[in-house]
């Protein structure tokens, strides 16, 4: 499918998994794609990120991981969901309380 082919919503109406063909920093399209209730794959590297909300593979193994999933609907619907609770960590309130904690270690460590 060419870049920029089709809206987002559009793009995630149609597919169940997710797997890039590259390596990501973070992954906006990670995020879109497990708010979106889609099971993504990726390398372990950026799949530590997300912890139990992505599926961290190596290409050798996606395909076996798909079948997996494709036969068995609860468990693809269970990791979906794994997916949209790792998304909890990167929220903004989750942001302010590991803010304060940082500014209050730096006080407390500045006071001492």
């Amino acid at each position: 499918m060419p870049f920029c082919s089709a809206e987002v919503g559009v793009y995630f109406a149609m597919i169940d998994f997710m797997v890039p063909t590259g390596r990501e920093s973070f992954g906006q399209a990670f995020v879109e794609a497990l708010a979106a209730g889609k099971v993504v794959m990726t390398d372990p590297e950026t799949g530590a990120v997300f912890g139990r909300g992505v599926i961290a593979s190596r290409p050798d193994d996606v395909d076996a991981a798909v079948e997996r999933l494709i036969a068995d609907p609860a468990a693809h619907a269970a990791q979906a969901a794994h997916g949209q609770a790792a998304l909890d960590g990167f929220s903004a309130a989750a942001f302010a309380v590991r803010l304060k904690a940082l500014i209050g270690a730096a006080l407390r460590a500045r006071a001492a």
